[in-house]
């Protein structure tokens, strides 16, 4: 079977094309959730300080993994005792 390599790479650059679309879309649709979720006049303030709280948290463990000295245990070892 001969195949058409100009009409190949036409339709390849369509799909990647409608792909590169598609997921331009989904990423602004979730981008917009996120912005009215946590904008929400009812439930944001309570929202947005979850999620302040829980970014603290994280940055926090993030910090104390990685400037634990080699002599001290690792943070959850230390916690055990």
């Amino acid at each position: 079977m001969h195949v058409n390599g100009h009409r190949f790479l036409s339709s390849a650059n369509r799909r990647a094309r409608r792909a590169r679309r598609t997921t331009g879309r989904i990423l602004v649709s979730a981008l917009g959730f996120g912005v009215a979720y946590y904008l929400d006049t009812e439930n944001g303030e309570v929202r947005r300080q979850r999620l302040f709280r829980s970014l603290r948290r994280s940055a926090h463990r993030l910090d104390s993994a990685l400037t634990s000295g080699a002599e001290d245990p690792p943070p959850a070892l230390s916690a055990a005792r």
